[in-house]
């Protein structure tokens, strides 16, 4: 690429040469492994400041009058990618950067690059740690693991979202983690429902009203994972996470096609494909985790364990339907073909019981 020699430039890879030519203008040329789009932002005011985050170079670049909070970004960024390593897996670049830029107080993420709206900056600091954690979880899930974010927004944006819990339960401790689920996820999604705008989470972006869209998708979504892990034990729910991005590295997770999804509405997703969405997550939860988990098919496991089948959701207390044997089925084929596991889900779940709030991070040591 070519750009105005005054002109640093965050983008997409790492520039390996540079030279400028006579009327001033520099020509540059990038490298990157495995990504799914690229993008730049660039600034002759950008200034930049640097840190290591087990063998990469995590870069700041900020604005001048906003360096204090630029430093917070970059330390911020630099616990989130370890903390997520720990517990999904190796970030898969050399450098990963975190860049203010043109977006008020949103967020936006690119492989190897995290946009943060200028506003987190200055106006709404509070805001900042939150915004840059959320976004360096998309370099596991949107990045590493693709799926489609138009038509199932949920399944990126609430792992990413959820992925938070883990950023505060190591970093600041169980407290924050509890206080970060209840009024970031919990109070939020109680106060949507009782305005009448509750959905469930497998929509299509455009079928959210704008005001309900981030509550449902992030929030909401970020709950069902809550409640998986709630309910499968924190090693087990680990297991799965580490499986998703291992099986799924590169690629595209998409939703099964099966006879469920033709018997049912094209608003609904995985969790309203067991029999209404976000209220019967408990099913859902164990069709989440078979791909993981289970080298049976999903539906065998399921019926042979009557206490999962019994458990509903406290936040809705809300019941299981009787009629999703029909479902189980259509699951069968797909959930055979990502099993990794002999043993079955219902043994493998019951084996992480004693794990209770304990780590579930692998071992490794700092550069």
């Amino acid at each position: 690429m070519t750009a105005p020699s005054e002109q640093v430039i965050a983008a997409t890879g790492i520039a390996i040469t540079r030279t400028v030519a006579a009327d001033g203008w520099a020509a540059l040329t990038y490298v990157m492994g495995p990504a799914r789009e690229f993008t730049l932002n660039l600034s002759p005011r950008f200034q930049t400041e640097e840190a290591a985050a087990y063998g990469a170079r995590v870069i700041s670049c900020f604005l001048p009058e906003d360096a204090a909070a630029s430093r917070s970004a970059l330390y911020d960024a630099v616990a989130a990618l370890e903390v997520y390593s720990d517990q999904f897996g190796p970030y898969p670049y050399r450098e990963m950067a975190v860049v203010q830029a043109p977006l008020t107080f949103h967020g936006m993420e690119f492989p190897g690059l995290n946009l943060i709206g200028s506003q987190a900056y200055n106006k709404y600091l509070t805001d900042l740690e939150t915004l840059v954690v959320h976004e360096v979880a998309h370099q596991w899930w949107y990045n590493q693991v693709g799926s489609d974010q138009t038509q199932n927004p949920w399944l990126d944006e609430g792992l990413a979202e959820f992925s938070m819990y883990f950023y505060f339960l190591g970093r600041h401790g169980q407290p924050a983690a509890d206080l970060l689920r209840l009024q970031r996820w919990e109070a939020a999604v109680a106060a949507n429902a009782q305005r009448g705008l509750d959905a469930p989470i497998g929509r299509p972006v455009l079928e959210y009203k704008r005001d309900a869209y981030e509550t449902i998708v992030y929030g909401k979504g970020a709950l069902f994972f809550a409640t998986l892990r709630d309910e499968m034990g924190e090693q087990a729910f680990c297991k799965l996470l580490r499986t998703y991005v291992e099986r799924f590295r590169w690629r595209t997770a998409a939703r099964p096609t099966s006879g469920c999804w033709r018997r049912r509405s094209r608003e609904e997703s995985w969790g309203a494909c067991s029999g209404g969405g976000w209220r019967r997550a408990s099913r859902v939860s164990l069709l989440f985790a078979g791909f993981a988990i289970d080298k049976r098919p999903a539906s065998d496991t399921m019926k042979s364990n009557k206490d999962w089948q019994a458990m509903s959701l406290s936040h809705f207390q809300e019941g299981l339907d009787n009629d999703d044997d029909a479902v189980y089925d259509s699951w069968r084929a797909h959930y055979q073909e990502l099993a990794i596991d002999k043993r079955g889900a219902s043994d493998a779940m019951k084996s992480s019981r004693g794990a209770g709030s304990s780590s579930c991070r692998t071992t490794r040591e700092r550069p």
